[in-house]
């Protein structure tokens, strides 16, 4: 057709506009919210949902749903005690909502997926390239976010024809490197990164020769023991370095700062350790005001040349620490069995299939997971989009690998 709102042209733009989704973000954490709600609105008036949900019907794993369903009850539990009961329950229902429904839409738009995957690769080396011609550089979120795809890039390195494609992927990590160098990296952006590039090198070794694979393993991990060596310890802040006899982990791995906030976290989740605090409302805490000079001065360790910053800021700063102190023993035991249920599982399936988009999936789920330990609030929006966009990406390309094999018996 030539029409221009003809169904396969929505279609194709709601896939261009969910591959950008997660660079929009560049441009204001509402920006994202509009991209994907545009995308929303050209794939449900462009689709037979009742086609869509029959096709659908044989991929939902009952396991899988009924783990989902227990996590989202367990986490339900603890909504009528937060200490803010409308924040909770918008960040549960936001959180299920969302994802929900951007599988849906990658669901629906399966077979113009590399429309959006090529859209997510280009309008990300766009961002980043232009932030450095600016000077301007990127915030520490986005390049923590934009990090999440480069299992995208390389998987268009490796299966796609076009040299075009396959510059621009190496470009995109090129340049990613190049931001987390230019604002000195902590241990969190460096190490999700490593993760990453380790955890996708296999793509391009071959599966019959054991002694490349055992060499670029090697390889990779004799990098990262050289990094962390050599370059992480300069990194360390000063006010570390002055009250290093306090800390339980190296300061040269992880920062005073977040150790001290992880200890306050757990002494805040004695108060209320069944139920939680309330989900992404543990901050809300009487006691989350106190300085940490005055938390360490009451325990009797005080610190010196450490500045008079807040013990509990918007979060912890781990999302499992988060989950515990927001979600209480009975939220945060389904949750985390659940993540580790699904890498066990992805990790089975792929040594199964040997499936570039399940070991991508994989690669993303490391990388989200991984940098989860050291950054960012689980609640937040933008890193739940950003993290959904990507992981769905892979799921769906897996899905439609396997709708093909079929075809073809």
């Amino acid at each position: 057709m030539t029409d221009l709102f003809s169904k396969e042209m929505r279609l194709n733009a709601a896939a261009l506009l969910l591959g950008a989704s997660v660079a929009s973000l560049y441009m204001g954490r509402a920006v994202i919210g509009i991209f994907l709600g545009l995308a929303l609105i050209l794939t449900l008036v462009s689709v037979n949902h009742r086609e869509v949900v029959h096709a659908l019907r044989p991929y939902l794993d009952k396991r899988l749903m009924g783990g989902v369903g227990i996590v989202a009850l367990a986490l339900a539990v603890n909504i009528p005690f937060s200490l803010r009961i409308g924040l909770s329950a918008e960040a549960w229902a936001r959180t299920f909502v969302v994802a929900g429904l951007i599988f849906y839409i990658l669901f629906c738009l399966r077979h113009h997926l590399q429309i959006a995957i090529c859209s997510l690769v280009t309008s990300i080396f766009i961002v980043m390239l232009a932030a450095l011609f600016l000077s301007k550089g990127l915030p520490k979120a986005l390049v923590n976010g934009f990090v999440l795809i480069i299992p995208a890039c390389l998987y268009l390195i490796a299966t796609r024809h076009g040299y075009i494609w396959k510059i621009l992927g190496i470009a995109n990590i090129g340049l990613c490197v190049t931001h987390i160098m230019l604002m000195s990296s902590k241990v969190s952006l460096l190490g999700l990164l490593l993760v990453a590039l380790s955890g996708v090198l296999i793509l391009f070794v071959d599966r019959q020769n054991r002694l490349r694979r055992l060499f670029l393993f090697i390889a990779v991990v004799a990098i990262g023991v050289g990094i962390a060596v050599v370059w992480l310890p300069e990194q360390t802040v000063f006010s570390s370095r002055e009250n290093s006899e306090t800390a339980l982990i190296p300061v040269w791995m992880v920062d005073l700062h977040r150790q001290l906030i992880w200890k306050f976290s757990f002494d805040l989740f004695q108060y209320s350790p069944w139920v939680g605090l309330g989900l992404n409302a543990s901050n809300y805490h009487p006691m989350a005001e106190m300085s940490l000079l005055d938390y360490m001065a009451q325990k009797g360790t005080p610190l010196v040349n450490f500045l008079d910053v807040q013990a509990l800021p918007s979060h912890p700063h781990n999302w499992i620490v988060e989950i515990i102190l927001d979600g209480g023993i009975i939220g945060a035991i389904p949750f985390v069995m659940m993540v580790c249920w699904v890498f066990i599982k992805s990790l089975r399936v792929y040594l199964t299939t040997s499936s570039f988009a399940m070991l991508g999936g994989i690669a993303v789920n490391a990388v989200y997971w991984g940098t989860g330990l050291f950054n960012f609030s689980y609640w937040s929006m933008w890193w739940q989009v950003s993290y959904f966009v990507t992981s769905g990406l892979f799921l769906m390309l897996f899905i439609v690998e396997r709708e093909r094999m079929r075809a073809d018996q």
